[in-house]
Parts: C-alpha cells; sequence; structure tokens
C-alpha cells in the first residue's frame, strides 16, 4: 500500500497533509478514528495501526491524531513526554498557535514543521529536543571571515572548506578578502581573520584592517606567519602587535610563530597546520617522481582529485607548502623549495622550516629527498585534530552563551 509522492492531490485535505510529515517505511500508531483517514495515503512502506486512546507504550515510529478536539493538550502533552516519538497532529489554529505550543516545549518537544488545513485548523509535527535547544534556536550569529580565499592558491581554497567543517551550524558566513580589501557592508558578532595560512606583514598594517578589528566586537585569528623579518620593521611590528591584543585568541600555525611573537600572551595557542586534516593518510601506488612547481598558485584543478595526484606518488618533490604537506601523508620521500620573496630578493618564507620543526622535531636540507617518518605525521594529525576540538568549543561558545574559561 502507498501512494506515489509526484500524484497530484489537494494540499488542503487534512489525511493527504498529515502523510506529507510522514516518512517512508514508518510504523504510524494513529489515535482515534479520525485517524484511520490518513491510511490510504501513507508513503512507501509505511504500516499502520490503530488505537482508540493514548497508549501507555508503543513501538510506533509515529503518532498521528486527526481528531482536531480530542485529546486535551494536557494529555498529549503528557503523552508525548512518556512516549518519546514524534507526532502529527491536528489542533483548532488558534490552540496551536498558543496553548499546544506551550505544553509540548514543556514536555521537551520543538515544532519541527505546521500548516494550516481546512477549515480552520492547523496540522503540526512534533519531535523530541533537549529542553534546552528551544532556547538556542533562531537567527545564527553572523561571522565575518577575512582571508586570502579569491586566490588560486591551494591551501587558501582548502583552507575556506575546512573552516566550514569547523564553524557551528547556525553560524551565518560571510568572506571577505585583505587583497584586494573587500568586506561587505553589515553588521558582524564575530571577526575570524585567516583560515589557517600566512598574514602577509603589509597587509598587517592595513588601516582597513585596524578599523574592522575596532567594529567587530569579537575576533580571532587563524593564522601564521613567513618572511618574520620583515615584522621587525616598526610599523608592522606595531600593527601586528594590536592585531594580536584585540583577538580572543590567535589560533597560531607554527611553535616558531609563537615564540616569534607570542610571548608573555595569554590569548595564544599553537594550532599547528589545520589543514592537514584534510589529507588521510594514504599509501602511494606509483614508483614514479612528482614534482610541484611553484605555478600550481595558478591552476584549478579540484581540490578532491589534486590530493589523490599527490598521494598517489612514493616521492613527492614541492615547491609549495600545502602540497608537501599533502604529500607527507603518504610519500616515502619528500622534498622542497623554498619560497622566495616576490620582489626578486633573497628573503624566504620560513615557513617549510617551521613546518618540518612542527611535525619532525628538526629541518631538512632543501631540494634533498629525506624519508618521511609516517609515526611523527600520525602524531602531529593527532595533536592537530585535538586542538581543532578546542577550537571548535571556542567558537561555540563565542557564537553562543556558553562563557569561555580562561
Amino acid at each position: 500500500m502507498g501512494r506515489s509522492v509526484n500524484s497530484i492531490r489537494p494540499q488542503t485535505a487534512l489525511p493527504l497533509a498529515a502523510a506529507d510529515m510522514v516518512p517512508n517505511y514508518a510504523r504510524v500508531l494513529g489515535i482515534g478514528q479520525d485517524s484511520r483517514a490518513i491510511e490510504p495515503c501513507l508513503p512507501l512502506g509505511c504500516a499502520f495501526s490503530l488505537a482508540d486512546s493514548l497508549p501507555g507504550e508503543t513501538d510506533a515510529d509515529l503518532l498521528v491524531l486527526l481528531d482536531e478536539q480530542t485529546p486535551e493538550i494536557s494529555d498529549l502533552a503528557q503523552a508525548a513526554r512518556r512516549l518519546g516519538k514524534p507526532i502529527v497532529c491536528a489542533r483548532p489554529e488558534a490552540e496551536a498557535a498558543e496553548t499546544l505550543a506551550e505544553a509540548m516545549h514543556a514536555a521537551g518537544f520543538r515544532l519541527q514543521c505546521s500548516q494550516p488545513v481546512a477549515p480552520a485548523a492547523r496540522l503540526s509535527k512534533w519531535v523530541p529536543a533537549p529542553a534546552a535547544s528551544a532556547d538556542t534556536e533562531g537567527p545564527g550569529k553572523r561571522v565575518l571571515v577575512m582571508s586570502y580565499c579569491n586566490m588560486a592558491n591551494f591551501g587558501d581554497r582548502l583552507g575556506y572548506h575546512v573552516l566550514n567543517g569547523v564553524l557551528p551550524a547556525d553560524a551565518v558566513v560571510t568572506y571577505g578578502t585583505i587583497r584586494p580589501w573587500h568586506v561587505p557592508d553589515q553588521d558582524y558578532d564575530l571577526l575570524i581573520l585567516g583560515i589557517g595560512n600566512s598574514l602577509i606583514a603589509g597587509d598587517a598594517c592595513l588601516p582597513e584592517l585596524a578599523d574592522l578589528l575596532d567594529r567587530v566586537p569579537k575576533a580571532i585569528g587563524i593564522f601564521g606567519t613567513q618572511y618574520r623579518e620583515q615584522f621587525a620593521h616598526p610599523t608592522a611590528a606595531a600593527a601586528l602587535d594590536r592585531i594580536l591584543g584585540k583577538l580572543t585568541t590567535w589560533w597560531a600555525r607554527y611553535e616558531d610563530d609563537l615564540l616569534a611573537f607570542g610571548r608573555g600572551r595569554g590569548n595564544v595557542r599553537h594550532l599547528g597546520d589545520w589543514l592537514i586534516s584534510a589529507f588521510p593518510m594514504a599509501t602511494p601506488t606509483s614508483d614514479k617522481g612528482l614534482t610541484i612547481p611553484p605555478d600550481i598558485i595558478r591552476q584549478e584543478n579540484p581540490l578532491d582529485r589534486t590530493i589523490q595526484q599527490i598521494q598517489s606518488y612514493r616521492a613527492v618533490s614541492s615547491a609549495r607548502l600545502h602540497t608537501l604537506l599533502c604529500a607527507l601523508t603518504s610519500a616515502d620521500h619528500v622534498a622542497y623549495q623554498e619560497q622566495k620573496i616576490d620582489d626578486g630578493g633573497d628573503l624566504v618564507s620560513g615557513k617549510f622550516r617551521s613546518l618540518l620543526l612542527d611535525i619532525f622535531g628538526r629541518t631538512f636540507p632543501e631540494d634533498e629527498l629525506f624519508a618521511v617518518d609516517r609515526a611523527a605525521v600520525v602524531r602531529y594529525k593527532r595533536r592537530v585534530d585535538a586542538n581543532i576540538a578546542d577550537l571548535r568549543t571556542e567558537l561555540d561558545a563565542l557564537l553562543g552563551s556558553a562563557p569561555i574559561d580562561r
């Protein structure tokens, strides 16, 4: 028995409307003779049984009550609390809007959906929920993320997805860009500066960034540093100091970041390079070597395909940091080529050395293949995962009502 979900039907017919709230294959218990009308309307695989009154217990998956007058709301709420099963019920319109809602919330249920039905009734579906959830539902807090996610860089594109995976479900997210500077004009509850990549010294000095940190009431940072010598300039040093002073927490990428700029600060945590969470440990299949050139930054290959390709090689040489990080989760041997400043000078990023020290406790010569200690990579992944869990807890606290314990 069942009806096609594509069949044409009057939307105001009570049994049909009620059946739209029933999942496939559900065991449905109808309460009262009026509820029998739903039986021919039920979707695929449903089983129907009928009871004259609310039972003391039931193995049904869902209860249906289509008599608008019975049972009394107090009895319905008591049964809801006792049985803990979803309930689809029809009540007079005014009653559904006020008295029923109050009683069902008190019973630990929340309204999942509702609709008016003729002649003057409302059909509603109530599902069990933690009592506290009713207090936390509503419009989500507005989050502004400032980063370089508009660039083709593999790491920046990946960071966009990793951050989205840790934000609270109700966060309303807007992405702005640092270069060029672009911030949609609206109010925000939280600013997240960075998505796990580097904050450039010149950009730290932007007056627009200082103004934004003054305007948004709460802020955290998820970024590392590179070309650290540039932060020795008094203007850049003062700008970074001001930024860090405005953040609830700076989730720094490397231990080197903490040692260089985090001393004496109580709001600094060593996150690690959280983009490693996007790379599973894998076994390579190709004995050929792979060389990843600097211009991968301009390639628009799908991220999943790029990751799978890198992880298929036993030996990988990379001129980009996060493609090297990806290779560390799979390759037997890797090598790196340091990134130099764009103006043609000799200043190097320093981020490769910082990454290798974080993972292996030592660095390795540039442009020479070295054996990957997989156990060290796994230990690093575990540390980063634990730190990400702490970051997620902080985001929940910043965007909710839970206090942050300092």
